[in-house]
């Protein structure tokens, strides 16, 4: 410029520049007057006006957008109230996903108000893009689905972040770097074998990782990689439960049998770890073995050049991306190589720097606005400063974007911009007011700001947005506190339109369809229209069709043919199996995340998940000592010191009832039972001890249990098996069971089979506590079970996932009428049938029995 006449074009400044009357201008055109400064001051000389001049949108001189342009320009501030014209218009809305409906139904108000208008002529600005993108896509993106939205038809060219596949190597890669510095949970363990790539190298597909997550959570993998990442997670010393700990349970159980229990070192192999799994357990090992290596690699700072073939061995040895994904690796050795040249000086990164660089290779990169094809532009705010159109409009205003927040909340310094791989915007703040003041400037006939007014959850107004507070001043000379007020108690200002529009959370509320509501604008929506009619219409007979209703699809022919443990599944509990077969699936009894944590204080499930694996390890006939070995470093039990004494507490009675089972598992017998009856056929094996089925569990013994070891007695009954009884040992009270003679057995068989048939497809009012404990009140002729139903029927509720999403009241289960077909139709509540039919005979055959006593049949 000292040397040859350079022309810059520069936005500004307005005409009258020492005016500083307009509070708008002096708030959001700082960063322009702050560049005019600078020129002012340059060493060279600036001859202002040198070239042409343009003056703007031309905009009616009346209209409240025309005069708040000037005012802008002119730098002065409203002589008195201008009255809203259409031209100016401010939406208060809810979330983003309200907003943009609320800008689709502003821009079609547009379009249809004048017919001259192309969508060329339009412009919408986004304060966040990244964040507004897929709305805008799903609202404004072309569609042929019938009755859409005439939104839907508008061309809209939208600069959102880009679609482009992300590469899965370097996310595979960002992961590795992030593990020292997690805790490295199971979970982390299987999501990271889970990435595409990880698994076409290890060869797992959707059904070797689901039986893989199903081994990694046996084998107590609960978090940390090894005792090392462990130790600098401030835990030295506790190796169990980590990654390498539980592969070792799993190599182990693979190449040693079940029984006798064996120990190696600090490593007790997991039981049951079926040979057809070798491959993934093989799998895993390798996955874990390859990231230790790696791991150790990138913990010691290096220079660029260093990193670079770490990082590619890395991505070579844990992905294999597809044929139509090699570009992923060359992506990440191009763009590595193109950093070679960034480590000349000699200076060591380590893994948080090369983190760093990593996640810019693969941030999410905004397409650009297609400019010249006539299509309606959606960009960002300062993508198109100061570009005329015809109608504009700005979307996403609010607090927390004009001006965007540079500080994160909270107290954790890392998360504050700059620290670890953003560098601050300089002056972010004030070049997103200058951005939203040329907006304003650059709109020549109609301004449409959308914004958010209101809580998405609940409703309620917010406080009013400072950037939309100064536009409504600077538009209508009132106090915009008071315009925000009167507008959310939806009265118009003075009678007249408003400039300020508050929208209900709903698409389909009814004011958006009425032409008198105060400052509404009238929606375009046809699929909303016939919700605000439906709405609006009188409410009809109500049709709830409750659960217990639904029917499921009748059994086929082959379901005559069944097997004991088919059964013993129904009768166990048939609402479980009713609601199973209907649905496709079962509620979920607990949270399905495995632990993540190591145990301190064990819930009754666990409790009772420790109890059964030392009482079955002790019916095996293994050694206390080597048992005891086994659950604390099982990783079920806390560690250290707290396990210990927790096992030494519970050993006794384990022990105690161990021996019990073991006295009773004499002279063993398998007993092979076929019965017939016409289409109906019950088959299966069934193994006694001395003329007995015995069943033992670590808990108490409660209706499910006694009801499917009956089941069984009276098909070994049926079927001619030499078993006489049943003994189930539990906590608390153990009991005896009778078996039925042959004769009633084959009655008890045909009408279970007919049941179970029934049952599968259509609601069985069978809850088995409630049941079991009406047949016990009515045993021997005693009245007045009745009237504890209710109160047995909510206790089972509450413990039973199945009947609480059922949902039926004990009013519903008991106004369930008798079916003819049952076996038993005495009372006119069918659940009373039932519970007297299945249970009433069990009740009878049912005695207290102590181990170690004598009771001959």
């Amino acid at each position: 410029a000292e040397r040859l006449p350079v022309q810059i074009w520069q936005l500004g400044p307005p005409e009258e520049a020492g005016a500083v009357g307009c509070p708008l201008r002096e708030r959001y055109g700082a960063a322009r007057a702050e560049s005019w400064r600078r020129w002012e001051q340059a060493p060279v000389d600036v001859a202002d006006g040198a070239g042409p001049r343009a003056d703007g949108p031309t905009v009616g001189v009346g209209t409240m957008l025309g005069l708040l342009q000037r005012r802008i320009r002119e730098g002065r501030t409203a002589d008195a109230p201008v009255p809203a014209d259409g031209t100016v218009t401010i939406h208060a809305s809810h979330g983003p996903d309200r907003q943009v409906e609320v800008l689709r139904e502003a821009l079609c108000d547009a379009f249809a108000s004048d017919p001259t208008l192309q969508p060329r002529e339009v412009a919408v600005l986004c304060t966040d893009i990244a964040a507004y993108a897929p709305l805008l896509e799903a609202d404004l993106g072309a569609t042929d689905a019938p009755g859409h939205h005439p939104g839907h038809d508008l061309r809209a060219g939208i600069a959102g972040p880009s679609l482009a596949r992300p590469n899965q190597v370097i996310d595979v890669l960002l992961v590795l770097l992030a593990l020292p510095a997690s805790r490295a949970t199971g979970a982390d363990l299987i999501a990271l074998a889970s990435r595409e790539p990880v698994a076409r190298a290890l060869g797992l597909d959707a059904e070797g990782l689901e039986r893989l997550g199903r081994l990694v959570e046996r084998a107590q993998i609960r978090w940390g990689i090894d005792a090392g990442h462990r130790a600098e997670h401030g835990l030295p010393g506790i190796r169990r439960s980590t990654w390498i700990a539980g592969v070792d349970r799993l190599l182990a159980g693979l190449a040693l049998a079940d029984s006798p229990l064996a120990r190696l070192g600090t490593v007790v192999p997991l039981d049951h770890v079926d040979g057809s799994d070798a491959g993934l357990v093989g799998a895993l090992a390798e996955l874990v073995s390859r990231v230790r290596m790696h791991l150790l690699r990138f913990a010691e700072p290096a220079g660029i050049a260093a990193w670079r073939a770490r990082l590619l061995d890395a991505a070579a040895d844990l992905t294999a991306p597809g044929p139509d994904d090699q570009w992923m690796l060359n992506h990440l050795s191009s763009a590595l190589t193109g950093l070679d040249g960034a480590g000349a000086d000699g200076a060591l990164l380590d893994a948080g720097d090369i983190a760093a660089v990593l996640r810019r290779l693969v941030a999410p990169r905004r397409g650009r606005p297609n400019y010249g094809a006539g299509s309606m532009i959606i960009c960002g705010l300062g993508e198109m400063q100061a570009i005329e159109h015809r109608v504009v409009a700005v979307l996403g205003v609010d607090d927390a974007h004009v001006p965007p927040r540079t500080a994160a909340a909270g107290d954790d310094l890392l998360a504050r911009p700059g620290v670890r791989d953003e560098l601050p915007v300089p002056n972010a703040a004030r070049a997103a007011r200058q951005q939203l003041l040329d907006a304003i400037m650059s709109a020549g006939e109609r301004l449409i700001i959308v914004g958010a007014g209101a809580d998405p959850r609940t409703g309620e107004a917010l406080p009013q947005p400072v950037a939309m507070a100064d536009i409504i001043e600077a538009c209508t000379g009132l106090e915009p506190g008071a315009v925000w007020e009167r507008a959310h108690e939806g009265a118009a200002n003075g009678g007249a339109p408003t400039v300020l529009r508050v929208h209900p959370l709903q698409p389909h509320a009814a004011s958006n369809f009425d032409p008198d509501a105060p400052g509404g604008l009238l929606s375009f929506d046809p699929m909303a229209l016939a919700g605000a009619r439906a709405g609006a219409a009188p409410p009809g007979p109500a049709h709830r069709r409750s659960i217990w209703s639904v029917q499921g699809p009748a059994p086929g022919e082959e379901a005559r043919v069944m097997s004991i443990d088919e059964l013993v599944a129904f009768f166990r509990d048939p609402i479980r199996a009713w609601a199973g077969r209907t649905f496709g699936f079962l509620p979920d009894d607990g949270d399905d995340e495995p632990p993540t944590g190591l145990p301190i204080v064990l819930d009754g499930l666990e409790n009772w998940a420790v109890d059964e694996a030392i009482t079955a390890a002790l019916i095996a006939g293994q050694p206390v000592t080597t048992v005891s070995d086994a659950a604390l470093l099982g990783g079920r039990l806390p560690p250290g010191r707290l396990g210990t004494d927790l096992l030494g507490a519970r050993l006794p009675a384990l022990e105690a009832h161990a021996t019990a089972v073991r006295a009773l598992l004499v002279e063993p017998a398998e007993h092979d039972v076929l019965w017939h009856d016409g289409p109906w056929s019950v088959s299966g094996t069934l193994e006694s001890h001395a003329g007995r089925l015995v069943r033992h569990r670590c808990a108490r013994l409660r209706a499910r249990h006694l009801g499917a070891a009956w089941v069984e007695l009276v098909c070994a009954a049926a079927g001619g098996a030499d078993v006489r009884e049943a003994l189930l040992l539990g906590k608390g009270d153990c009991f005896r069971l009778v078996a039925p003679d042959a004769a009633t057995a084959r009655t008890l068989l045909g009408q279970m089979c007919r049941l179970r048939l029934d049952g599968l497809s259509r609601f069985p009012p069978m809850p088995p506590d409630t049941c079991l404990e009406y047949a016990r009140r009515t045993a021997g002729g005693r009245r007045g079970a009745g009237a504890f139903l209710a109160r047995d029927y909510s206790r089972e509720v509450a413990f039973s996932p199945v009947l609480q999403w059922v949902g039926a009241s004990w009013r519903d289960i008991e106004a369930i009428g008798s079916e003819p077909e049952d076996p038993l139709t005495a009372s006119s509540s069918r659940i009373l049938n039932l519970a007297r039919w299945f249970y009433g005979p069990l009740v009878e055959a049912l005695h207290l029995w102590t181990p170690g006593a004598r009771h001959d049949h």
